[in-house]
């Protein structure tokens, strides 16, 4: 594709983003959070002061993340400027204005922030893990002067084991945009856990979209962590595509201060013999609200998969909400397939309880956070993402404005709950062997 190819593309990637409709699914259309297609493009387009360089990144997480006990390999920037470190090699960078002629291929139509991000998106970041290989990454992205729009292309090998932490951050002062699109093959027989953490400033539109395929006898982990920005959307596919693959979501949502997410994340198993499990955990304080839309779908031939979708919320404040809709679609018989939902404030009696121990009621409320996303956080094998939500909670639970603040890791007086192995235990739909033999 030629640059001259590139903008025209670009422009009518604009109009298309313009006229696509905020909310397609009517099952969603009276639950979601509206944007404002012109408002981003406001941003997207505004004069920026400098480029988010070399420099200016190295200065950012000098100032942000130096004294915080949080290191990453690779720090990215807006403009794809990158700071890297030895280890970080396997980070590779395509610039879209010189793509190939299937390129306009790659955009997905149907998502409106999808055409966004393609629209301004300068290059691809290509993460691939050889196969039979091992691969622990960390990597920062930071929208410091402007927007960040980024693809992320990543593909684990045959075989391969990946753990990738993906920290997002924003500086505080200036509205702005920190928008991801991410294609994600996990290889046949590769382990791969990735988690998201998105820690932004209050004056950030946050964005995450994401495209995920685990193929034959693959496992893959997907771990979401929101915590910032004034608004977030994100809008996601993971699937189950080839036989014996599995695919484990979980999402970590806190929101304080007046913060409005919208959560969309649909599952899918397409093919037998295949697991699919979506956890959700959402806990609200203040005037935030959330909207939670799992949705599974079994598609026929799926022979002998299962899939579950489980949502739950904690209400710390009147004026907070949180709206639960689990959704399944189901065209095999022979499956296992459930979803629940449970939203309710947090337990009165046990901060009396605590109270009567001496526990005064902040920290007691704080504890009983702790408590409620313990046992998901135990699931997370990620170490420095476990334990930074874990201190995100300590920070917000002081203060709901501290939004986008980078917390110190400490892991004292921490502890977390194995959730696990088996999606349905302790269903009302399902009892498992262990479960019957224990009666």
């Amino acid at each position: 594709m030629k640059m001259e190819q590139y903008a025209e593309f670009s422009k009518e990637l604009v109009g298309r983003y313009m006229a696509a409709q905020e909310e397609t699914n009517e099952l969603y259309k009276k639950r979601y959070i509206p944007v404002g297609s012109e408002k981003l493009l406001e941003i997207v387009n505004a004069k920026h002061a400098k480029p988010d360089d070399e420099d200016e990144l190295r200065r950012f997480y000098n100032a942000v993340f130096k004294d915080s006990g949080i290191s990453f390999d690779a720090i990215i920037g807006s403009s794809g400027n990158v700071v890297l470190r030895e280890e970080g090699k396997t980070v590779k960078f395509n610039d879209i204005r010189h793509a190939g002629p299937d390129y306009p291929a790659y955009v997905n139509s149907d998502d409106k922030y999808n055409l966004l991000i393609n629209a301004y998106a300068k290059k691809d970041i290509v993460i691939e893990i050889p196969e039979d290989s091992e691969k622990s990454i960390n990597i920062l992205f930071a929208a410091i002067n402007e927007p960040l729009l980024v693809r992320i292309i990543i593909n684990a090998g045959k075989g391969s084991k990946l753990n990738l932490l993906e920290w997002y951050a924003t500086a505080e002062g200036r509205r702005t945009i920190s928008a991801a699109s991410h294609r994600i093959i996990s290889e046949d027989y590769s382990k791969c856990e990735i988690n998201m953490l998105h820690n932004e400033s209050y004056d950030t539109t946050v964005l995450n979209i994401y495209d995920a395929k685990s193929l034959a006898s693959s496992s893959l982990k997907m771990n979401y962590f929101y915590s910032g920005g004034s608004v977030t959307k994100a809008h996601g596919t993971i699937e189950a595509h080839d036989y014996s693959s599995s695919i484990n979501v979980n999402e970590f949502i806190f929101g304080s201060d007046g913060q409005k997410m919208d959560i969309n994340t649909n599952i899918i198993n397409s093919s037998s013999n295949t697991t699919a499990r979506l956890a959700t955990r959402a806990a609200a304080m203040g005037s935030a609200t959330c909207y939670l839309k799992g949705f599974s779908k079994i598609i026929n031939g799926s022979k002998d998969s299962r899939s579950f979708v489980e949502e739950s919320g904690m209400l710390l404040d009147k004026s907070a909400r949180i709206d639960s809709i689990p959704a399944m679609s189901i065209d095999e018989n022979k499956v296992k397939a459930t979803h629940s939902s449970a939203i309710g404030p947090i337990d009165e009696e046990s901060l009396f309880y605590m109270g009567t121990h001496g526990v005064d009621k902040e920290k007691a409320k704080e504890l009983l956070v702790n408590g409620f996303f313990s046992s998901q956080l135990g699931s997370v094998g990620n170490n420095q993402a476990r334990e930074a939500f874990a201190a995100i909670i300590r920070v917000k639970m002081k203060d709901g404005s501290n939004i986008g603040k980078t917390p110190k890791l400490n892991s004292s007086g921490l502890w977390f709950a194995d959730s696990g192995s088996d999606i349905f235990r302790g269903h009302y739909k399902y009892r498992s062997e262990k479960d019957e033999a224990q009666d």
